[in-house]
């Protein structure tokens, strides 16, 4: 068992040999990688859209991604315009004007829907026909009150062109669904007619959606023919997923930078006092910058993009990566003191390379099994920042030791070692250890406490997905979201398509029936508080149901569809050659798969989960076997989201604790010390579960990953606490002075970086992000756990596992190491 820990730290011995022999060559290579991965860092982008959180290959974005070959993006932007009157002279001249102004202003533009261009079918000698609701505008009050009259009366106009009560016109604009720019953003697509030098078109490939940019560019140019037409007889609110994504991008980047700034700022404003000298202030955050350049630029050449979520790799690099460089230079320091600087490196590189090395490995692990996670934000996450801490612990171990060989020996740091080992904080690491080594079945009924209170509080757990958590409900936009959902009964859309599996069919009355049974129970299913689902539905049923009134008459009551199936037949091939946009929007051109829009309230995801799975159920038990239904649109790609997180959390905890567990079984050297030393970190994720618990924190995509770094940064500290304890317990026998020694030389490196890591988590604390908010409380609460559990804890643990009569204990000890790998 020691055999191959002593080859590992002589090989470390030589590797700082080397270091130091070839330092000039490491600084080279070292800024030569820094200059090329900085070349790459403006490529990066954010992809706000809901089909970034699956792969492409998802069966989720895979039927999203058919819906919109036939129908587009289902991401609309709803327009809510208040008037007293909406359908007097002058507001509808407003509107027509504020329709036209938009469809000439807006790039990407599918449609503009409006009263302005609603389709109205009315009976003529020959049959029907079809026009726009406003192809002339009234010229008299008695004209005008014929509109209102001909408006209200039709069946398919209320809560699409304007809300039930009659006083609010809606608005709504559909752009593109693929983006018109070129996989580097720097070009537009061959298609993109009446632009010189263009690119070819393309093969048929799958296509990137509407880009961030071009979203902007929308959403500006919208706001900009507001302001020009908002007055109190014409007040337009405006919200939707685009808007959203117009809104959250911004916020994101100014949060990235906000707490990236901070975290730097708590470091090299901490690390003066940790260590007492410039070196230790500089080092640390250079090395983490080092490597986070690296991942991020490997980001960009991979064409990832940041997602509402993986947004938190900079800050999250920038404080789990100090772990690495501050355990190098606490060592270093002491050893500088006694030997040199050249000596001080290569001692350095033998006592802590290998746990250094093993730390970096156990919270990559930790890491790694959320790395093939079905959430592409959570998997795009983990992997990248996998590369940003093993490139961190490549220049930890061999350009900082190079920047150190260069750098001169500044007098006076004996001071500030001989005032550590005076101060408080030794002093009370010293406390904590022997508390454990004397009382350790107190300690130890203390953290099983604690731990039973936050296993309670575990139960209250939920899981959540809400994009509205980034705003409060005082903001304009939530004002708005609010205020067109009263109106319109919601404008987040389910889709269901019904695949009939053959040409014409359908057009079929039994289909067309059950088509119809399904909007009527979408519409009627309530949650447990007694709130509906859905706000409205619309589908080919209606616009048949139009053309049955129009050509029989509005006064005999409902619209129904009509039982003479041929009639019908020949009515929508006639609506399909006068107006086959408005056909199109309910089927594909062979009529063979209908489109059913259920219009749903923004709420979190987590809340929609049964009711989508309720709705497949049903629609599976009402249409024949032949009949392919699919549940799509955004709503149900959100709630997909929350089953892969429950899959996610299960799987990835589980395979994380293992691999964990095996290399600290590895990095420890003995199999009993190394399961051990396990329970000090199961503990912090109890407790901070049932803290998350006791506050109504729910598990979303931001702490959901914050669960396998916390794992991960507390075996760091677990380990190097363990191997430095076994090498003084196997010098001496004697548990206490093994605590003790531990806790004067790796105690200070576990100090600093708890300190320094919870003072960078509860940095977010000031973030103007409420998710971002609680992931850094939640953080710094499980860092702080898993400091007392390895100082207190641990000792204790050690204590009753081997303290039994101290020279008994050494020969037990020492018969494991036979069995041990």
């Amino acid at each position: 068992m020691h055999d191959y820990k002593s080859k590992i730290e002589r090989g470390f011995y030589y590797w700082g040999i080397g270091v130091i022999r070839y330092r000039w060559a490491i600084l080279l290579v070292t800024a030569a990688v820094a200059g090329s991965a900085a070349i790459q860092l403006p490529k990066i982008s954010i992809a706000t859209s809901v089909e970034s959180m699956f792969a492409r290959y998802d069966q989720t974005i895979t039927d999203y991604q058919r819906f919109r070959s036939h129908f587009g993006r289902d991401e609309e932007i709803v327009l809510l315009i208040s008037s007293p009157d909406i359908f007097s002279r002058e507001f509808l001249s407003t509107l027509k004007q504020f329709h036209s102004d938009l469809e000439n202003s807006l790039p990407l533009l599918k449609e503009v829907s409006s009263l302005a261009n609603a389709p109205y079918i009315e009976s003529v000698d020959r049959g029907i026909s079809v026009r726009s609701f406003l192809d002339s505008l009234p010229g008299t009050e008695e004209e005008a009150q014929q509109y209102r009259q001909h408006g209200l009366s039709y069946p398919g106009y209320r809560n699409v062109f304007f809300t039930p009560d009659g006083k609010h016109a809606i608005v709504v604009i559909k752009t593109q669904a693929v983006s018109a720019l070129s996989a580097d953003g720097r070009r537009l697509r061959g298609y993109a007619r009446g632009i010189r030098k263009v690119e070819a078109q393309p093969l048929p490939v799958p296509q990137q959606s509407i880009s961030q940019v071009e979203n902007i560019a929308v959403i500006g140019i919208i706001e900009t023919v507001i302001k020009e037409y908002q007055s109190p007889n014409f007040s337009i609110a405006f919200s939707g997923t685009p808007v959203y994504q117009y809104h959250v991008e911004p916020m994101i980047r100014i949060n990235i930078k906000r707490m990236c700034i901070a975290i730097l700022i708590v470091s090299v404003v901490f690390m003066p006092f940790l260590f007492g000298r410039g070196s230790g202030a500089i080092l640390p955050p250079m090395t983490v910058i080092l490597g986070l350049m690296v991942a991020l630029a490997l980001m960009a050449m991979a064409s990832v993009r940041f997602s509402l979520t993986s947004s938190m790799l900079p800050s999250t690099l920038l404080s789990i990566g100090l772990t690495a460089p501050i355990h190098f230079l606490v060592v270093y320091y002491k050893q500088q003191k006694r030997i040199g600087k050249f000596r001080g490196i290569i001692a350095t590189m033998k006592h802590s390379g290998f746990p250094i090395t093993m730390t970096s490995f156990t919270t990559v692990a930790g890491l790694m099994s959320f790395s093939f996670a079905g959430i592409a934000p959570i998997a795009d996450l983990v992997n990248f920042t996998i590369v940003g801490i093993l490139a961190i612990l490549v220049f930890t171990l061999v350009t900082m030791p190079a920047l150190l060989s260069i750098l001169q020996v500044v007098a006076g740091a004996e001071r500030g070692e001989a005032d550590y080992e005076a101060s408080i904080f030794n002093r009370a690491l010293l406390g904590l250890g022997r508390l454990g080594v004397t009382r350790p079945y107190f300690v130890l009924i203390i953290f099983l406490t604690g731990t039973l209170v936050a296993g309670y509080n575990i139960s209250r757990l939920h899981f959540s997905h809400n994009q509205l958590h980034y705003f409060t409900e005082e903001s304009e936009f939530m004002r708005q979201v609010r205020l067109i959902e009263a109106q319109t009964g919601g404008f987040r859309a389910l889709e269901v398509l019904i695949d009939s599996r053959r040409q014409r069919g359908i057009v079929n009355q039994d289909l067309l029936q059950a088509i119809e049974q399904l909007e009527t129970h979408l519409r009627s299913v309530t949650d447990r508080h007694g709130q509906s689902y859905v706000g409205r539905t619309r589908s080919l049923v209606d616009l048949i149901k139009e053309i049955s009134c129009a050509v029989t008459s509005r006064d005999e009551g409902p619209c129904r569809i009509p039982e003479d199936t041929p009639a019908l037949a020949e009515q929508l091939n006639y609506v399909g050659r006068i107006v086959p946009e408005a056909l199109r929007k309910y089927t594909d051109a062979d009529l063979q798969t209908g489109r059913l829009t259920a219009m749903m309230y923004w709420r979190d995801a987590a809340d929609d989960v049964d009711f989508i799975a309720r709705v497949r159920e049903y629609a599976a038990a009402l249409f024949d076997s032949g009949v392919n239904v699919v549940v799509t649109g955004v709503v149900s790609i959100n709630s997909s989201i929350i089953n892969a997180m429950m899959s996610t959390l299960a799987i990835g905890y589980s395979v994380g604790f293992f691999l964990i567990a095996a290399l600290m079984i590895l990095a420890v050297g003995d199999v009993r010390m190394g399961l051990l030393a396990m329970i000090p970190n199961l503990l912090p994720i109890i407790i901070a579960l049932g803290v998350m618990g006791f506050l109504d924190i729910p598990l979303n995509t931001y702490n959901l990953i914050g669960g396998c770094i916390a794992i991960g940064l507390a075996v760091d500290d677990t380990i190097h606490f363990f191997h430095n304890f076994r090498r003084y317990y196997l010098k001496s026998g004697d548990i206490d002075f093994a605590v003790r020694e531990t806790l004067g030389t790796a105690g200070r490196a576990l100090m600093a970086t708890t300190l320094i890591l919870v003072a960078s988590f509860w940095m977010r604390l000031f973030s103007n992000l409420k998710v971002v908010a609680d992931y850094g409380l939640v953080m710094g609460i499980a860092l702080l756990v898993a400091f007392l559990a390895d100082v207190l804890l641990a000792p204790a643990l050690l204590q009753m596992f081997y303290g039994t009569g101290q020279k008994d204990s050494r020969k037990r000890f020492d018969a494991q190491q036979a069995h041990s790998i």
